[in-house]
């Protein structure tokens, strides 16, 4: 019978040393598998993770939420190659480690073969509360009145100093951070351009569709001249909002990217992870993080092209999508995607984009649907333009 583990959802602190041991052996067996480490090479190291947990399948049935995980396909188990980021080069020198106790298993199944309960690192705990019942016995000499009273003394001694001293930094810190991310952000657009290169994609097909003139616009929205969602006519918008809930809801907000300060935005939502469902998968209706403008025409209208401006706010974590007509989407990646691309690779680029899409349909309705909405980054539009007849 197999061993049986279950994932769990709650934070576990580590030790900085613990910690340590486990990136460790992480990056020692990602030398042994080829797998580059300096830099580390996350993508290439996340499908490693997964194909040992494969392997381990055979002794151990895992599970979540009560039902089995199967790695050989997407889970919402799986952590992402963020995860690995904050674990291996982001919390480097925290003292204390926070992550989810599932994280942390699926890290020690690929560095130990085990779980983080199972592990001798995890054993020390008993070690620690030995410690803590002498602690205790220590402590009983503070009681005193005396002592008390020298002890908050020194204390609030030792609080000023502090506050001083992170005065004094702070604006050293500040400069440090901009300085680094500064760094980081030119390599990730060093890594952008030769994807696009590597794939043959030209980031100059993106807006080069000409749209005839002639073309009748049957309708047209801007909201910084207008942030009501009625318009004249036959024509309406509607927002359709995923099942859970946001931190910052969708609607018409301040962004002052268009040549002005309105714009709508899709949204932000507190999933920090596993936010996407494939749309081979899931209906694009159907899944929870997403926002939809529908635009809804009374009667069947023939729709030859649309248009819109975009652009993506703080970063790019989470956000992306594409257009649908009655339901059917339209277009290619990534020239008729909507948002920063490749998805996700935390790019801070807010250049406003032209979307152009030929269409050529009788459509019913118009859904310009974000999906993947996460904590992070939010897309806003402005400036749709419907042409047709």
């Amino acid at each position: 019978m197999k061993h049986v583990i279950k994932f769990e959802f709650h934070e576990v602190k580590i030790r900085k040393a613990d910690a340590d041991l486990i990136r460790e052996r992480i990056l020692s067996i990602a030398k042994e598998n080829n797998i580059g480490t300096e830099p580390i090479q996350y993508e290439d190291l996340l499908r490693d993770i997964r194909k040992k947990l494969i392997e381990l399948s055979s002794t151990y049935e895992f599970v979540l939420d009560g039902k089995p995980v199967d790695f050989t396909q997407e889970n919402f188990a799986m952590f992402k190659s963020k995860v690995l980021k904050t674990f291996l080069y982001s919390k480097l020198n925290d003292d204390i480690l926070s992550l989810l106790k599932k994280n942390l298993d699926i890290l020690c199944f690929y560095a130990f073969s085990k779980p983080w309960s199972e592990t001798e690192i995890n054993n020390r705990t008993n070690e620690i509360r030995d410690v803590k019942s002498k602690v205790a016995v220590f402590l009983l000499f503070f009681k005193k009145k005396n002592v008390k009273r020298n002890i908050i003394l020194m204390l609030f001694a030792f609080l000023l100093f502090v506050i001083i001293l992170l005065t004094i930094n702070y604006s050293n810190l500040q400069n440090y951070y901009k300085i680094r991310e500064s760094r980081y952000q030119d390599q990730i657009k060093i890594d952008w351009v030769n994807h696009f290169k590597f794939y043959n994609i030209d980031l100059k097909n993106y807006d080069t569709l000409e749209i005839p003139k002639d073309e009748i616009k049957l309708f047209i929205k801007n909201f910084n001249v207008d942030t009501s969602m009625n318009f004249p006519g036959s024509i309406k918008i509607k927002v359709i909002k995923g099942s859970e809930k946001f931190m910052s809801e969708p609607g018409v907000k301040k962004c002052n990217k268009f040549n002005g300060e309105m714009a709508f935005g899709f949204g932000k939502s507190y999933c920090e992870d596993f936010c996407y469902d494939r749309i081979d998968k899931k209906p694009y209706l159907s899944h929870p993080y997403k926002t939809i403008l529908r635009i809804n025409f009374k009667d069947s209208t023939y729709i030859s092209y649309l248009s819109f401006s975009w652009v993506e706010m703080d970063g790019n974590w989470g956000s992306g999508g594409w257009v649908f007509i009655n339901g059917k989407q339209m277009g290619i990646n990534p020239y008729n995607y909507i948002g920063i691309y490749p998805p996700s690779n935390l790019l801070k680029d807010e250049i406003v984009r032209n979307y152009k899409l030929k269409v050529n349909e009788v459509a019913k309705y118009v859904d310009i649907a974000i999906l993947d909405i996460a904590n992070e980054s939010e897309i806003f539009i402005n400036d749709i333009i419907v042409y047709g007849k």
